[in-house]
Parts: structure tokens; C-alpha cells; sequence
């Protein structure tokens, strides 16, 4: 129940997605071991998120050494959330408003993002009442589509750069 407030917490300071700009954040050492070797190196991601208006892309560089990762991303600028990072599994990123995770000790392949954005949802709304076998009842309808905010959460998927 606790870690599911905390990150309800994390979720909840996400505000509206931002559309471009490009910095990079760099985390202090992890608290547990260094990671692996097969995880150390820099890595590319272009990931278009579902379903989100307007379009978001999240397009970057992660760069993972021994003991710290670099996060280069559009929508940016990116800045490693120390605070937050703190006594947890994974380092935490604010790029724009896009909340980013890297997991301390499979930094390669446990990314993940958190951002929320508008959805168009239909409604129906009933425009006229009438009366029938004593009751109120909807005679006419009229269908609309309504902005909403929702959260759209997920995994980037990092491909290794060569060289």
C-alpha cells in the first residue's frame, strides 16, 4: 500500500506534455552496486506514445556508466530528481513534463515513462425528456466527443548505439 501512494505521488506532479527542447541530466551514484558491464554503454530510443493529443514522440540518448546514467531527451530539458530518488529502486528524471525511471540495477532495459496528456472520449447527452409509463425518459440524444486527462505510462525500449 505504501510504495502504491508514493507513486500515485510521482504520477500526481506530472502536469501537461511539453512539446520540444533537449537537455541531458546526469544521476549521482546509485545506492546499491555498480551495475553490469553487459548494461554500461550509450543507448538510443525514438518511441512514439499511444494515443496522446497532441502526438508526444520521445526521442533521446541514455548513457549508463558503472555508477551514474545521462539521459539526453526531446521533450527536455531532463534533470535528475535526487529527492524522489532517494531510497528507491530506480533514479527518477524530469525531462519537460515527462517523468522518466532507470532502474539501479538493469538500467538498460527497466526505463520507464510517465506523462499525462488529453484523450477524446464520446458523451451522450440526453437534449430532451419526456414522459412515459410515469417515469422521466430521454427522447433525444446528442453525441459529442469531450477532452479528458489521463495518464499514459510504459517501458522505452533502448537500442545500443555502435561505436
Amino acid at each position: 500500500i505504501i510504495q502504491m501512494n508514493r507513486r500515485a505521488r510521482l504520477l500526481a506532479m506530472v502536469v501537461v506534455v511539453a512539446a520540444c527542447g533537449g537537455a541531458s541530466a546526469r544521476s549521482a551514484p546509485p545506492a546499491a552496486a555498480a551495475v553490469a558491464n553487459t548494461e554500461v554503454g550509450t543507448f538510443r530510443f525514438a518511441q512514439r506514445v499511444l494515443e496522446t493529443s497532441p502526438a508526444v514522440t520521445l526521442e533521446g540518448t541514455v548513457e549508463i556508466t558503472r555508477d551514474s546514467v545521462t539521459i539526453d531527451m526531446t521533450p527536455g530539458p531532463c534533470r535528475y530528481d535526487e529527492l524522489s530518488s532517494r531510497n528507491t529502486t530506480f533514479r527518477r528524471y524530469q525531462c519537460a513534463d515527462v517523468i522518466i525511471t532507470v532502474d539501479r540495477v538493469h538500467p538498460a532495459t527497466r526505463v520507464g515513462y510517465a506523462l499525462t496528456t488529453n484523450v477524446q472520449v464520446p458523451v451522450r447527452t440526453c437534449v430532451r425528456y419526456g414522459t412515459g409509463d410515469a417515469a422521466r425518459q430521454c427522447l433525444q440524444y446528442l453525441n459529442s466527443l469531450e477532452d479528458r486527462r489521463v495518464w499514459r505510462t510504459g517501458r522505452l525500449r533502448l537500442s545500443r548505439t555502435t561505436g
